[in-house]
């Protein structure tokens, strides 16, 4: 069982649920017949405009038209990584490693 929220989202979808059970038809929701369509085999679904019998107790879906699908989002644009890159930062860690043994050897020497 399908069913649909009777208003549009802003994006021009609706909101639905899919169950294998019987679900409670909450305000404002129809029901999807298999007769109409099913959320595998309507064009563009969610996407689309719908007819309603609102006489129907639930509720029933009688007609789907697609809408077109709205643009994928554009991604997000590449950010410089903050501070220095993985590699940047072990280099700084095996220089700084050189340094100490350098200084320790230094002073093991002079004693």
């Amino acid at each position: 069982m399908t069913i649909l929220e009777i208003a549009k989202n802003p994006n021009g979808s609706h909101s639905n649920q899919t169950s294998a059970q019987p679900v409670p038809l909450p305000q404002g929701w129809a029901l999807l017949p298999p007769s109409v369509g099913t959320p595998e085999t309507l064009e563009h679904f969610p996407f689309g405009e719908i007819a309603v019998d609102l006489g129907k107790r639930p509720p029933e879906i009688t007609r789907w038209t697609p809408l077109p699908l709205p643009p994928a989002p554009e991604p997000p644009p590449e950010s410089e990584p903050a501070g220095p890159s993985l590699e940047q930062r072990v280099e700084a860690l095996e220089k700084s490693q050189r340094e100490q043994v350098a200084a320790y050897r230094k002073g093991v020497e002079s004693i």
